[in-house]
C-alpha cells in the first residue's frame, strides 16, 4: 500500500529537518512525502530543498491556517494511507511499516496508535482509546498518530476551517458518528512536542471542542456525561464562587470522601493542582496548603497558600489530594512511604472527579 505523509509548515527551520528524515529514512514502506509550506520568512524552504528527491510534492504559498493547509496536502495525496506530521514532530524509525501492515490485515478505515509526548518536564505515553468517557473531550490519540485511507478521507470531506484550532477533533467527531471502522495500535509511533498550536490557544480549544460536542453527541448515549463534564469544566473556569444548579450528588460524594473536619493539602502545584485548589474552594474546604518536592519551592507562596514538604505533614490529621496526572501512581507510593492510607489519609483528584459520573 502506497503512504501518503503531509507536514504542513511555517517558519519551522529549527525542526524541520528531524521531521523530513523521520520520514525518508522509514523502511519497508511506500511513501509519497508532501510538504506545504505556509511561504516561511526563515529557513524553511532551504532545508525542504536539501531532500528534493525524496519528496513528491512541494507546495509554498499563503494559506488560511494549519487545517487550509492540510487540506491543500490532502488533495494532492496519491497514497492508498494519508497521514499528517506536523514540522516539529518526527516519526519512531520503521514504524510505518507496522501501521500499513494493520491497513493490510484488517478492513478499517482509520488506524489510531500511540504516541510520546515530549515536554521540558520530561516525557509520556499517550496511549490510543477510544472510551465513552473520552470521546467528546479529545481526540482518540494525537493526531499526529491518527491515519486513515485515502478512500474514507474523500467519503467524508476534508478538515472543517470554521475551526481554527479544533478541526481535527471535528473530523474525528465526525467520522464516529459516520461508523467509521477504527481500530487501536498499541505501539509509539510518533514524537510529539507538547505546547503546540492548540496548547497555546487553550481557552479557543475548549470553547470549540465543547461546540463539536454538543453538536455531535447531544441526543446519544453520551450526552448525559458530556454534559455532566462540561458543566464542572465551566465551573472550573468561572470565577463564581456559587454552587452548581444539579450537582449537590457530585458534593455529597466528594464531603464523604475529603473530611471537612482534617487540614486539606494539594499535592501537585501544576495546572491539575490549581484546577482541584478551584473545585474544593467552591465546595466550601478550606486549603491548608500545597505540597510539592522540589526543594526550592518549600515554604514559597502558591495561590495564597504555603508550599509545604510531605515530611511536615501527619497522617490522621491531614488530608492529602493528589492532583498531579503525570506522576500520580509514584506520588501514592510517596505518601504512602510516609504512613498515609488512601481514603482515611488521601485520595486522588482523578478519581474524586470521575465521582462526577458515578450514578
Amino acid at each position: 500500500m502506497k503512504f501518503s505523509v503531509i507536514t504542513v509548515v511555517y517558519n519551522g527551520e529549527k525542526t524541520i529537518e528531524r521531521t523530513i528524515q523521520s520520514v525518508i529514512e522509514q523502511k519497508n514502506a511506500d511513501i509519497e512525502y508532501i510538504i506545504i509550506d505556509g511561504s516561511s520568512t526563515d529557513r524553511t524552504m532551504e532545508y525542504v530543498r536539501k531532500y528534493t528527491s525524496h519528496i513528491a510534492r512541494i507546495v509554498s504559498e499563503p494559506d488560511r491556517g494549519i487545517y487550509d493547509a492540510m487540506n491543500k496536502g490532502s488533495r494532492l495525496a496519491t497514497g492508498d494511507i494519508i497521514a499528517f506530521l506536523n514540522s516539529d514532530d518526527w516519526y519512531e524509525k520503521d514504524v510505518l511499516q507496522n501501521v500499513i501492515a494493520r491497513f493490510e490485515n484488517s478492513e478499517i478505515d482509520i488506524l489510531c496508535a500511540d504516541a510520546r509526548v515530549i515536554s521540558e518536564y520530561g516525557n509520556r505515553i499517550r496511549r490510543a482509546e477510544l472510551d465513552k468517557r473520552t470521546v467528546f473531550r479529545r481526540l482518540p490519540t494525537s493526531h499526529q498518530a491518527i491515519f486513515t485511507t485515502r478512500k474514507w478521507f474523500e467519503k467524508i470531506g476534508e478538515f472543517d476551517t470554521n475551526y481554527i484550532v479544533s478541526a481535527d477533533f471535528e473530523w474525528m467527531t465526525r467520522s464516529i458518528m459516520n461508523n467509521c471502522k477504527t481500530e487501536l495500535l498499541h505501539q509509539v509511533v510518533v514524537n510529539f512536542l507538547s505546547g503546540g498550536f492548540s496548547a497555546k490557544y487553550s481557552e479557543l480549544c475548549y470553547q470549540e471542542i465543547k461546540r463539536i460536542a454538543f453538536q455531535y453527541y447531544s441526543g446519544t448515549f453520551v450526552e448525559s456525561e458530556m454534559k455532566k463534564y462540561y458543566m464542572y469544566e465551566d465551573f472550573i473556569r468561572t470565577n463564581e464562587e456559587c454552587m452548581w444548579l444539579g450537582m449537590e450528588s457530585f458534593e455529597r460524594k466528594i464531603k464523604e470522601r475529603v473530611p471537612l473536619t482534617k487540614s486539606v493539602y494539594i499535592f501537585g502545584i501544576g495546572k491539575v493542582g490549581v484546577e482541584c485548589f478551584k473545585m474544593l474552594r467552591k465546595l466550601g474546604y478550606s486549603i491548608a496548603g500545597f505540597v510539592d518536592n522540589h526543594p526550592s519551592k518549600a515554604q514559597k507562596e502558591f495561590m495564597g497558600k504555603i508550599i509545604q514538604s510531605i515530611e511536615n505533614l501527619e497522617p490522621g490529621s491531614d488530608y492529602i489530594i493528589i492532583a498531579s496526572t503525570k506522576y500520580e501512581n509514584d506520588i501514592m507510593l510517596q505518601v504512602e512511604g510516609y504512613g498515609f492510607q488512601k481514603k482515611r489519609d488521601f485520595d486522588l483528584y482523578t478519581e474524586l472527579k470521575d465521582c462526577l459520573f458515578d450514578e
